[in-house]
């Protein structure tokens, strides 16, 4: 039966990848460079990138002015950029520093360049996460095969052109050190996080819980260092205009008027309040704000509860990404190591419960999403944002209902 089920499996993902390979051949065989055949840009998201990159190089003084990067989206795309799909760069200047090294490139190698580099770490992250969990050369091969299928990676990240792989070497790394005991140089490879500080910014509060003052050091040491670099790339000033500019972003709307980001894209607890509450912003954050306390809380109570690093890391990376803001579609690629870390928990024990087979299906419906986010529009514009919650609230009550872990 196991094997039965094992083959299926393989089976459908095989299908995915197949699906999720022929949409990219069919719509950039068919693209003039910057339309692809369904009508959706070149690169996606990647456009902001690019274009802070030649600012990053020109003009850096206005890295933040936001109808200058639209202008120069519109000059980038020779005017067949439409306003709706303007996005707003509002990550941290040396972000846009990065991207300035693509811009020698034209925008669709710079593009094809980027995503190389970005699977690129992927593997990377998945080689160093396999190494560390001691996997066999079979069980490797299936959980990259399952990764791929993901589609919130394959499609959202890579093909929108994002940046979220950066997060998923991050987390990995830092796991990894962790596992050492190596726990200043864990906080110093978190502190990478500065190219998206909201995504981490929960994982920072429930690691300062935790009192362990050397990953709070090594934050500390690799924050400061970025912080200083930053002042030195674009000024004091140029510095505090930032803060000010990313403390009012969510999904962008609320920078460049006339926009259509809205949170179709978004996943997590606030995008579900916004899109269920609309514009009852002070009720939203009212909210919001209550069961953030609530689950900070419980999930503190839970890794205090586990002995298991495994699973309180894996609970700790899926409650700060779920909780965060600004988490979209593409961001869920990092919710590949806390999948694999609570899956290969799973396989591991002898006895399995009924947890164990709930958190399995609610796995298999993120990986599925896509093929049935249809038939949910009426809860949610996005399938990946239910199946999300049920993957967080399962996990923090899976682990707060067992009082003792075996460490792995």
């Amino acid at each position: 039966m196991k094997k039965i089920l094992l083959v299926l499996t393989i089976g459908i993902t095989l299908g995915v990848l197949f699906s999720t390979t022929s949409l990219y051949t069919f719509n950039y065989k068919n693209t003039d460079g910057f339309i692809l055949a369904n009508g959706e840009m070149v690169g996606g998201d990647f456009i902001t990138f690019y274009t802070a990159g030649i600012l990053a190089n020109q003009n850096r003084n206005n890295l933040y002015d936001y109808k200058i990067q639209h202008e120069l989206q519109k000059k980038v795309f020779k005017s067949k950029i439409d306003k709706k799909w303007a996005l707003p760069f509002i990550y941290p200047p040396l972000v846009a520093y990065i991207f300035s090294y693509f811009t020698k490139f034209s925008f669709l190698k710079a593009y094809f360049a980027w995503s190389f580099l970005s699977l690129t770490l992927f593997f990377i992250s998945l080689s160093l996460l396999y190494k560390t969990l001691d996997f066999s050369f079979s069980k490797s091969a299936i959980f990259t095969l399952f990764s791929l299928a993901f589609i919130p990676f394959s499609m959202n990240c890579i093909g929108a052109g994002q940046t979220s792989n950066l997060g998923f070497l991050i987390y990995t790394l830092c796991y990894i050190l962790l596992k050492k005991n190596k726990n200043i140089q864990a906080g110093i490879s978190l502190g990478f996080a500065y190219y998206k500080p909201p995504i981490f910014f929960f994982a920072y509060i429930l690691l300062f819980l935790r009192k362990n003052y050397k990953i709070i050091f090594g934050i500390f040491i690799s924050g400061t260092l970025l912080t200083l670099g930053t002042i030195l790339f674009i000024g004091l000033d140029g510095f505090f205009n930032y803060i000010r500019q990313a403390s009012g972003y969510t999904y962008g709307n609320e920078l460049l008027k006339g926009t259509q980001l809205t949170t179709t894209k978004g996943v997590g607890l606030f995008a579900i309040l916004k899109y269920s509450m609309g514009e009852n912003i002070a009720l939203i954050r009212a909210i919001y704000l209550a069961f953030t306390i609530i689950l900070i809380t419980l999930t503190h109570l839970a890794i205090k509860k586990t002995k298991n690093l495994n699973l309180s890391f894996a609970l700790i990376i899926t409650i700060s990404l779920f909780l965060s803001p600004q988490m979209v579609i593409y961001d869920l690629t990092m919710l590949i190591l806390p999948i694999t870390l609570t899956i290969n928990y799973i396989l591991n024990q002898k006895q399995k419960t009924s947890y164990h087979y709930i958190l399995i299906i609610i796995v298999s419906g993120l990986f599925l999403s896509f093929a049935i986010t249809n038939y949910f529009t009426l809860l949610f514009p996005n399938t990946e944002s239910i199946f999300f919650t049920l993957w967080s609230i399962t996990l923090l009550t899976f682990i707060l209902k067992r009082s003792n872990f075996v460490s792995r």
